[in-house]
Order: C-alpha cells, then structure tokens, then sequence
C-alpha cells in the first residue's frame, strides 16, 4: 500500500480497516483484548454468536461489553483521510495548472504525471492506470467506489467539520462526517455511504421494475383497447348495416302487408256491394210482384155484389213466388269489426317490440350510464368490506338488511313512478307511415 507523499506520518490505509467487513472504520470501538472494529460490525458478530468473543484473537468476555466509539481512533482515521485529500488536492491543482489540456490526471505519479483512468470515491483520489491495481488486488480496497476521473473530490469534505462524508441518515437523508452523526444524529439510522448507495440503488431497481411493469401494463390495456376498437369498429358497421338491411326490409313488409290489406279490403267491399245489390234488386222485384197482388186482392175486396163476389173468389190471383228471408245474412260490418280487432293486436304488439327496441338503444345511448359501469368497475379494484349504520346514514337513504347496500330513497320514488305509455299519441298517423311513431313515448313525471 502506498504511504502519504507530503507527510511523515507512517500510517496507511489498511491500518483502518475493519477485519470483518474490510472496509474503513464506521464508528470505530475497541474490545477489552485492544482489537478495533466497526460498532455495526461487531454488534451483529455478537448477536450472531451464543459466545461473546473477540474474533480476532477468540478471548471470550463473560459479561458483553458496553462499548463506546474509539474517539481517538476515529479523529485518526478522519485526520489520515482529510491529508489523502489536502495533498491528493494540492498535487492536483498543481498539475492542473500546468496542463493545458483539461485532462484529469494521477494524484500519485510524482515524475511524469499520467493521466487518471479512474477516481476513488472513499480515497478522494484519482488513479493512472498503474496506481489504481491496488483497488483491484487488495480486499479492502475493492469495495471502494471507482467512477470516471472528476476534480471535484473535494466536495466529499464536511464544510462544517473539516472531515469526510463518510456516512448517510437514512431519516434526514443527509451526508454526514462522523461528528454530524455522533453530535446531531445519535439515535438515527446511520449507515455508510456504500451502504446507504446500495440500499438506494436496489430501491431504485425496484422501483424501476415496478414503474417498467405498470408501463407494460399500460401498453397492453392501449394495445387491448385499440384492438377493441378496431374489432367493434367492424363490428358496430356490420350491425349499422344488418339492422338498416332488417329495418328497411321490415318498413317494405310492412308497407307490402298495408297495399294487400287495402287491395282485399277494398275487394272484399266491392263484393259485398255486388251481393247486396243483387238481393236488394230481387227483394225489391219481389215487392213489386206483392203489391200487384196487393192492389187485386184490394180490388176483389171492393166487390159488393155477393153474387158476383163468390163467382170471382176462385179467381184470386195467386200470390207471387218469394226467397225465405231467413237464409239471407248480411252482417258486413260485424266482420269488419272482427278485421279491426285483429289488425289492432297485430299493430299492438309490433308496437311493444319497437318500444323494446328503444329502451335498449337508449340505455346503449346513455354515456352517462355506461361511464358510471366503467366507474364502478374501477372502484370495485379497491373495494372493501364495510358495514352501513342505519343510526348514523342519512335519512333519505334506504339500507339493506345485511348493511351492505343503500338506495336514495327520492331517485327510487320517481324511478318507480316513471311509466311508458304502450300506444303512440292519438293524432299519429295511420299504416304504413305509422313506423316511426310506433314507438311508445314516455309519459311525463306526476309532478
């Protein structure tokens, strides 16, 4: 290991090394057989093991101690990391004075200076490639952070205490020297800042893993939606058409079905005129014959003559040949009323049908309706199970027995009100352009 270039101090950086994590003192303590490590480090060796040990030189404690941070320790290792910084700094300024080119170059070579390949986070010093195989080769210092050379080391230094950010408060979330965290965050969680890096850096996987899912999931409702449309785009012109298709086909029937019936009805009246003309010429003929024998028989009666009264009798004139009006029915307007009843039933229900219809298209129809489901569907992803009061709910609110579900009491009044009328207004017009009033209007509100 290298030793400071412009200090005659003969510590090094392994002399700060914790022996179970490897890494430099995080508030440094001292067991009772003198061996130093971090507070965090031992601790949890000790809650590990049913002996309290040193494990190190393995003297067993009988009763664990209570340690205290190592003050004098720890002012070393933040005094030996503060000069790494002031010379690395110096030498730094210097050469980057003399080098015109901006480059970041080796805080260590001390003839020709190369160029840095990488900077230390935890050393505060940049590396040629020749001076960074350290890092690469000793235990502690692998677990030191490397990023691409920078001049800003210094701003690692506490401004207020002179001494190295070496620790992070995971409350505050603050950087902090180890006198920040011995003074003003005793009994929060501190930890260091390799630490506190790896812990932000895997929540922020996390979170990268979960924002990266919620987006595929996102794609995949757009993606759903989409083809959603796409297929009830096709589908909503296939049913546009087959229902014109079936609509315009039904209007034709339905025109079709109002020429035959005028054509047979017509018929069917002309015929019944022929044959009541025919028998009311023939009664009246027969009228005509009865009151000929009328006006004999009117004559003979006139007779006064006795004699000549009986000579005549045998010669009354035989009363003319007549239909038994008994065999004759004519009650057209009794089958035209039977046609009327018919017809009506027939237009009754085509007029339910249609009122049907309706009621489906304007529920289909009704936005309000269908974003108040899409509403409901999204709240039920949240819903729980809770239990209404009747003491406290609002008076117009009308609970269930079980105390699950509530009705508004003056919506459900006027929905029970609300009524559909089954026939169109009298002044709709008849068969066939009678289609589009068929179907039947809501009545107004009782008020």
């Amino acid at each position: 290991m290298w030793k400071m270039a412009s200090n005659t101090s003969l510590l090094s950086e392994e002399q700060f090394l914790c022996p179970i994590c490897l890494d430099m003192f995080t508030r440094p303590v001292s067991t009772p057989c003198g061996h130093n490590f971090c507070m965090s480090c031992i601790t949890s060796y000790w809650n590990d093991t049913p002996v309290c040990q040193c494990p190190l030189c393995k003297e067993t404690f009988e009763k664990r101690p209570d340690l205290k941070v190592n003050t004098f320790i720890s002012e070393l290792e933040s005094q030996f990391m503060l000069l790494q910084v002031s010379d690395a700094n110096i030498w730094s300024t210097e050469q980057q004075h003399a080098n015109s080119g901006g480059a970041v170059l080796c805080d260590i070579c001390t003839d020709t200076q190369q160029e840095a390949v990488k900077s230390c986070l935890e050393c505060l010093t940049s590396y040629c490639d020749v001076h960074l195989e350290p890092h690469h080769r000793a235990a502690g210092l692998k677990r030191h952070t490397l990023v691409n050379p920078s001049t800003s080391l210094e701003d690692r230094i506490c401004k207020q205490h002179n001494r190295l950010l070496m620790l992070f408060c995971r409350k505050d979330k603050v950087l902090l020297c180890d006198v920040c965290a011995s003074s003003q965050h005793v009994n929060h969680n501190v930890v260091t800042v390799q630490q506190a890096y790896k812990d932000m850096k895997d929540m922020l996987k996390d979170t990268e893993a979960k924002v990266q899912s919620l987006i595929q999931e996102r794609q995949q409702k757009v993606q759903a939606m989409r083809k959603s449309v796409k297929q009830s785009k096709k589908q909503t012109k296939d049913v546009i058409e087959n229902t014109v298709q079936n609509l315009t086909a039904l209007v034709c029937e339905i025109q079709k079905s109002q020429t035959e019936m005028v054509k047979v009805m017509e018929e069917k009246q002309k015929a019944a005129e022929v044959q009541a003309d025919g028998f009311i010429s023939s009664i009246e003929q027969e009228i005509t014959e009865l009151q000929r024998t009328m006006m004999k028989l009117s004559e003979l009666k006139q007779t006064k003559d006795q004699l000549c009264f009986l000579q005549n009798v045998p010669d009354l004139p035989p009363l003319p040949q007549t239909v038994d009006l008994s065999t004759i029915s004519f009650n057209r307007h009794l089958e035209i009323q039977h046609i009327q009843k018919s017809l009506s039933s027939s237009v009754s229900q085509l007029r339910t049908l249609l009122n049907k219809m309706e009621t489906e298209i304007s529920q289909f129809s009704d936005s309000t309706d269908v974003s108040n489901r899409a509403t409901l569907r999204y709240m039920q992803a949240y819903e729980v199970n809770i239990l209404l009061d009747s003491d406290t709910a609002h008076p117009l609110l009308i609970l269930s027995d079980d105390g699950k579900k509530g009705r508004y009491f003056v919506l459900e009044r006027r929905l029970r009100r609300r009524s559909f009328s089954p026939h169109p207004p009298s002044s709709s017009p008849s068969w066939p352009p009678l289609l589009s009033g068929m179907v039947g209007k809501k009545s107004k509100e009782e008020n």
